[in-house]
């Protein structure tokens, strides 16, 4: 692939597409459903949450959706500390049970929780503590389920080094009969060094952690998925004149691959712009969402990393006023949905849009409106069966922030033509 700044391919956003998409939204914010099956084509199932609920995460299996979030354990007082909640969703929330709690948590908007179901059964969740003084010493620990969340073991670290360095932004994907996790480690910082990207197996221990990238952004999420291949893990790299594109490592064999750049944007900027990439894998196909803001023009990306060259090309999903902070999800038919945040007044507004296979894109759908600031964190978009969930942190001007979520049926993201 050549290396420049991508641009917009075909488009088709009428104005009766537009209205119709709009009226069908408000359908569904109203508990009707779609023409005669009797199935919403967008339902509210919002977690058992308190108020001032944040960093919601959620993770997809055929039959149930897993959520952590933050709550304060004192919401009048900062330095009360935080609990780490989980709840389960199969037709009904479960009772959220809490993982850990305490004033040692780091407990953030961007960098929080992992959680996934092992291929043992089990539930395993991550977590960020202090380990010193400084405001970003701490390390990631790991809690276990064997009952589906209703009581919770500390497993202890999942790091293995002792420096009062950055640990954190993990993805977890099951591996045989263990858990791949990659996080970015700052080991190295502590005598000057940069981020990095590492790994390690957990199954009835830690296994020891494998250095995959030796010179990453400092605090861009990370996403992973499991291909035919293996794991393979994205996130932001770093060169060494700042500029900040998008790369993955893949299992090949017993080891790993080379790092491989998969955007060429040259997005050059001194410091971690905090937008991380998505991705998603299915039958085969993979695709990858992101956000750059190179040249002074900010878009959300995607491309699919199989297929012909055509079918490779990236694509500008949001070339307007986008904040980014994207998902991705993969449809039946091999068709991506992305997600992100975009700009709308002082306000920011959570969208949906489709990419079909040959690079065509339907009309960005509206879902939700919520604070442009980093108190909305980052949405969350996955799949389960057909239907796509979407969590959100909604932030009222004058109320605490509370978490969303909402189960949209494929139907309701048009593609191109409809």
């Amino acid at each position: 692939m050549s290396d420049r700044v991508i641009r917009p391919r075909r488009t088709v956003i009428g104005a009766a597409l537009g209205l119709a998409v709009l009226a069908a939204l408000a359908c569904a914010e109203r508990g009707e459903q779609s023409g005669g099956v009797g199935v919403p084509q967008r339902s509210e199932i919002d977690p058992p949450a308190r108020p001032g609920a944040f960093a919601v995460r959620l993770a997809a299996g055929a039959d149930e959706i897993l959520a952590t979030w933050w709550e304060p354990l004192d919401a009048e007082v900062d330095e009360a500390g935080h609990r780490l909640l989980f709840a389960r969703y199969t037709d009904a929330w479960s009772e959220p049970s809490v993982v850990v709690e305490g004033d040692d948590l780091f407990a953030n908007w961007a960098d929080f929780p992992a959680v996934v179901r092992e291929p043992s059964g089990d539930l395993l969740v991550t977590w960020l503590a202090k380990t010193g003084e400084e405001t970003y010493a701490y390390s990631i620990y790991l809690g276990r389920s064997h009952d589906d969340g209703a009581t919770w073991r500390n497993l202890g670290k999942l790091n293995d080094d002792v420096t009062d360095t950055e640990h954190g932004f993990v993805s977890l994907v099951p591996e045989g009969d263990a858990v791949r996790a990659f996080w970015l480690d700052g080991r190295r910082m502590v005598a000057g060094g940069p981020m990095t990207v590492r790994t390690a197996v957990v199954g009835a221990s830690v296994g020891p952690s494998e250095l995959l990238d030796e010179r990453v952004c400092e605090c861009c999420p990370t996403d992973a998925v499991t291909t035919t291949e293996g794991a393979l893990v994205a996130y932001r790299d770093r060169s060494d004149e700042e500029v900040r594109e998008i790369s993955a490592v893949g299992r090949v064999g017993d080891g790993w691959s080379e790092p491989e750049r998969l955007t060429f944007d040259r997005w050059n900027i001194p410091g971690c712009p905090v937008n991380g990439p998505a991705l998603d894998h299915r039958d085969g196909r993979t695709a990858l969402a992101w956000y750059t803001g190179a040249e002074g023009a900010a878009h959300v990306g995607m491309r699919f990393l199989e297929g012909t060259p055509a079918e490779r090309e990236p694509v500008v999903v949001d070339g307007e006023r986008p904040l980014g902070r994207v998902g991705v999800v993969l449809d039946r038919n091999g068709d991506a949905v992305v997600s992100w945040l975009a700009l709308v007044g002082k306000q920011a507004e959570l969208r949906l849009r489709r990419v079909g296979t040959d690079g065509s894109l339907g009309a960005a759908v509206p879902i939700a409106r919520t604070s442009a600031s980093r108190s909305s964190g980052m949405p969350q978009l996955v799949r389960r069966g057909e239907r796509f969930y979407l969590g959100w942190v909604e932030v009222p001007l004058e109320a605490p922030s509370r978490v969303r979520v909402s189960s949209i049926a494929p139907e309701l993201v048009p593609a191109i033509g409809d």
